[in-house]
């Protein structure tokens, strides 16, 4: 059989959207001789089929082409070439070469070639190994040739006798027509975030972090928020709303907004964001308020006498469960008091004693201790504050009553010493009261030796009763504190002698006598 006739015989046919054509039922009767030792393409024209033979290494082999379905390489998909040796001898093996082209841009599916052999073959093996056998038709499943890919197919077998064997070969594929759709996913993360515990004065830093997670844009999106109550942003708003517009396929936007609390507590709520697609994301955050809270308690004693040390002691306690920090103790100088000094580094600022006590922690509690001194009687009245940076000021008083006490002096002494016997000599009695306080009912009583007599007497209050030994003056009814009472006594010398005056006072403060004695020489 001729080639022609070969052509005649197995050109292609087309049935439901199958393509089938054979390429070269080829036998050693080839009529195109090529001298080169080196492969060598078939014609760029004529695919439809095309045959050559060219040598190598001294063996002369044949070669036919076709191009599928059309059989002209512009129109066509598959370029189904053949390779074969011209000769072979009886009984040993030889092989032949499919190759299978594609001609496109583009991958061919369920490419199927198909081997129709003649009698005198006997099929040994091939790579790849064949799909299927029927009879003298033997077909491998290509598969898929992806875009200009070429794949081979290589036959062995022999012939058993002498003659002619005749191989033709066919590709059956399916060109499809594909589009690409890319499937997105529509995703929103939001992550609300804030500090897990603050204190009731500071300002506390809200965080949203929204971010599109998905595979598509998403636009007008929005982030809102309503606070619980108790919380409120620094210019008092309640309900917060952030517009993060379009976002892309990872991008992400964030906000931030400052806002304070006005109770302690724990606040949690939910933020949410939306876009336009309908897609949301929500996140909850916990936020703990704690707060300081400052007590202060004073201890002064009951009562103390004017000019005597007062111990003031103040203890402030922080109750509250948050720290306090500069937390500073006032305590005012009353006005009936003089400051003396103060423990723990306290200082006198203007009129007042200052505790600078820093940070005190919850639960913690200090002393803190000042020494006054009473000016006047009078009940006087210690207050203290307490104070810090995040907690209210607490206040306290206590009192203490002064009181005065009186501290009589009596001083004699005589105007003239020595004297001459009958001359007058001058006593004078002075009582002063040194102490804080009055003394009332003082009395004076004056006692003179036989070898003296009683002249006159002038002073604070007047004679009350003389006697030829003794001169007793009227109570004084009182004598105020750092006040001076005098009186002067005259006596004449009667005789020469050493006398000795003597005066005896008391008062109702007192209750004792308190006796002075000045000396006289009488000569």
């Amino acid at each position: 059989m001729n080639n022609k006739n070969c052509l005649t015989r197995f050109l292609g046919i087309l049935s439901v959207g199958i393509l089938t054509f054979l390429v070269g039922c080829s036998t050693a009767e080839t009529t195109t001789v090529e001298t080169s030792n080196s492969s060598t393409k078939a014609p760029s024209s004529g695919y439809g089929p095309s045959y050559s033979t060219f040598q190598s290494d001294g063996v002369t082999y044949g070669k036919g082409s076709m191009a599928f379905p059309t059989t002209d390489l512009s129109s066509s998909v598959i370029l189904l070439t053949k390779t074969y040796p011209v000769e072979a001898m009886v009984g040993s093996q030889y092989y032949y070469d499919y190759q299978l082209e594609n001609l496109t841009s583009f991958a061919v599916t369920d490419v199927v070639l198909t081997d129709r052999l003649s009698r005198n073959f006997n099929l040994a093996s091939s790579l790849p190994p064949s799909t299927a056998r029927d009879g003298d038709v033997v077909s491998w499943d290509i598969g898929e040739l992806g875009p200009n890919e070429i794949k081979t197919v290589r036959v062995y077998g022999d012939s058993p006798a002498e003659g002619y064997f005749t191989t033709c070969g066919s590709v059956t594929f399916n060109p499809l027509l594909c589009e690409t759709v890319q499937i997105v996913r529509a995703d929103l993360q939001l992550v609300k975030s804030v500090q897990s515990d603050a204190v009731i004065c500071d300002v506390i830093p809200y965080t949203f972090t929204v971010t599109n997670t998905g595979s598509s844009d998403l636009t007008n999106v929005i982030v809102s928020d309503d606070l619980p109550a108790g919380l409120t942003t620094v210019d008092g708003q309640t309900s917060l709303s952030f517009n993060a517009g379009d976002l892309a396929p990872g991008a992400s936007e964030t906000f931030t907004v400052d806002v304070r609390a006005s109770s302690v507590g724990v606040y949690e709520n939910v933020a949410t964001a939306t876009s336009a697609q309908g897609i949301e994301a929500s996140d909850e955050a916990m936020l703990t308020i704690a707060a300081p809270e400052l007590t202060i308690t004073c201890d002064a004693p009951v009562e103390r006498f004017v000019g005597r040390p007062v111990n003031v002691c103040y203890m402030v306690t922080n109750v509250g469960d948050a720290a306090s920090g500069n937390t500073v103790v006032r305590a005012p100088i009353p006005a009936l008091a003089s400051f003396r000094g103060a423990t723990a580094g306290g200082t006198v600022v203007g009129n007042e004693v200052v505790w600078n006590l820093g940070t005190v922690s919850a639960s913690d509690e200090r002393e803190l201790c000042a020494t006054f001194v009473g000016i006047d009687d009078g009940l006087v009245t210690f207050t203290g504050s307490a104070s810090s940076d995040c907690a209210d000021i607490a206040m306290t008083s206590c009192s203490t009553l002064l009181s005065g006490i009186p501290a009589i002096l009596l001083e004699v002494i005589d105007l003239d010493d020595p004297i001459e016997v009958g001359d007058i000599v001058t006593y004078r009695i002075s009582v002063t009261n040194q102490g804080s306080a009055p003394d009332t009912n003082i009395t004076i009583k004056c006692i003179l030796e036989a070898e003296q007599s009683f002249v006159s007497a002038a002073g604070a209050t007047n004679t009350s009763s003389v006697t030829a030994s003794t001169v007793d003056f009227a109570p004084l009814a009182s004598l105020a504190a750092k006040a001076e009472a005098v009186w002067d006594v005259k006596i004449r010398a009667d005789e020469a002698a050493d006398v000795r005056f003597e005066v005896e006072m008391n008062s109702d403060e007192m209750g004792r006598e308190v006796r002075e004695t000045e000396a006289t020489r009488q000569y």
